[in-house]
């Protein structure tokens, strides 16, 4: 089958999830319907369209997110004594710890996200006989929450719970949780607060140590991005090893290699996993000077991905980011490094991958959080570019760190004085009155008209001509 016709099916898949995400499903397959004729007049192949539409608004119509009637959240404000297994990774919260747990009681299971005292500390794999009530997820600021967890099969939530651990069970996440705690604990030891807080939320995705004021101050000046864990940080990374050690045979089985690292240090979960491999398209891109084929490859992927949690289009920000992010650096990085051609090179490396990933992701960022970032152009090309050689500075520094505790803080003194540098830039720029801008009643109007300029920047920097 032709590279189009693969091309064509996976992006049918993915338009018709998109379809079924928003709209119910009867208009959902009429609209697939109407966009396949339509297609069809433009030539496009319909027997090779319509059933790959078809088959992304089905496929989303039968994972409902309501719960079934055998699941843990028919007990909704009910005490409940029941047995439970920790599927997740604990995540320290506020002083308390948070994680989800598959449980079983009165003929009723499911997974339910508890939060519960910091001790005992809670591990992937532990057994535990816990006592508690049982809550649907209620919205969070208009947020809603509910279908955030329901995405994921999660459908209810137990606060505080009396619980005991009586017994382990081997997960795959039980084998590596050991090692990203060992991590952190010596990624802490290395480095001083707040910046290895920073640190661990760009390496592991771990946000937990930084303090909220820093959190709204990256929302502010519009470089949140930067702190989660998506195949735009990955690819952001690759694009800094291969600037380094080049293109080479050797060199690309250092790059894989580091990526495979990374998956194990910070753990095979789903936004992992897609991270690692939306940044091996770049890879893929870069090495063999095939930037179609990891076109194709990263829509497949998608539309794969899709096929396992279709819900993850319109409830998970973290999905759409990677994907159009990726996409953005694939289609517009080399016209972009091509009119950046004055910089240095090492600065060109990471500026064009920056501002392709901007390209296609500003109105996604506008429309997902309401506001936008007036000083969002100046922060970016003052932080972004940054971000690479910190997180391969605070990775190697940490792993030397486990063989010299003395040498990986010594290694790690300019990564810990560029952080600090970094932190406080932006902590400065988010006091801005300018900043940002909430959008209130705007926010659709802005959104649209933000995806028009990017698209005619798109098509700009896309046009043939001299840099």
């Amino acid at each position: 089958m032709k590279q189009s016709a693969i091309l064509i099916i996976a992006g049918g898949l993915v338009a018709g999830v998109a379809l079924g995400s928003w709209l119910s499903w009867p208009i959902a397959a009429g609209a697939a319907l109407v966009a396949a004729l339509v297609g069809a007049l433009v030539r496009w192949p319909i027997l090779l369209v319509l059933p790959a539409m078809v088959l992304g608004v089905a496929r989303i119509t039968y994972v409902p997110l309501t719960p079934p009637a055998t699941d843990l959240s028919q007990l909704a404000d009910r005490t409940i004594t029941g047995t439970g297994t920790v599927v997740s990774y604990p995540e320290p919260e506020s002083g308390r710890q948070r994680a989800v747990v598959a449980v079983e009681s009165n003929g009723h299971h499911g997974q339910t996200l508890i939060y519960t005292d910091p001790h005992p500390a809670l591990k992937p794999g532990d057994v535990l006989h816990l006592k508690g009530k049982v809550k649907e997820p209620e919205p969070l600021d208009g947020f809603d929450y509910r279908s955030y967890l329901a995405k994921d099969g999660i459908h209810s939530i137990m606060y505080r719970p009396k619980l005991t651990v009586v017994g382990h069970r081997a997960l795959p996440a039980s084998v590596l949780y050991p090692v990203r705690q060992a991590f952190l604990e010596r990624l802490s030891a290395t480095f001083n607060e707040p910046a290895a807080g920073f640190l661990a939320a760009i390496l592991i995705g771990d946000r937990t140590g930084i303090p909220d004021e820093v959190v709204a101050a990256f929302r502010k000046t519009g470089t949140i991005h930067v702190m989660a864990l998506s195949g735009y940080n990955i690819s952001i990374l690759v694009a800094a090893l291969i600037l380094i050690i080049g293109r080479g045979r050797v060199a690309v089985w250092l790059v894989f290699i580091s990526i495979a690292a990374f998956v194990v240090f910070v753990g095979p979960s789903a936004s992992v996993v897609r991270a690692a491999l939306m940044g091996g398209f770049l890879l893929l891109s870069q090495v063999l000077g095939r930037p179609q084929e990891a076109i194709l490859a990263c829509i497949i992927t998608a539309a794969v991905m899709l096929l396992f949690q279709p819900w993850a289009l319109r409830y998970d920000l973290g999905f759409d980011l990677s994907f159009l992010a990726t996409l953005g650096i694939l289609l517009f990085e080399p016209a972009v490094a091509l009119r950046l051609a004055w910089m240095p090179m090492a600065v060109r490396g990471i500026v064009s991958p920056t501002i392709a990933a901007s390209l296609p992701t500003m109105p996604l960022i506008a429309a997902s959080f309401g506001t936008v970032s007036l000083i969002a152009p100046v922060a970016n090309l003052l932080v972004v570019p940054l971000i690479p050689w910190l997180m391969l500075g605070g990775f190697v520094a940490t792993l030397i760190s486990f063989v010299s505790s003395s040498l990986g803080q010594v290694i790690g003194l300019v990564v810990q004085a560029s952080t600090d540098a970094v932190l406080a830039a932006v902590t400065t720029m988010g006091t801005y009155s300018f900043a940002s801008l909430n959008l209130g009643p705007w926010r659709l109007l802005v959104t649209v008209l933000a995806t028009i300029v990017c698209g005619f920047f798109a098509v700009l920097v896309r046009r043939p001509g001299r840099a």
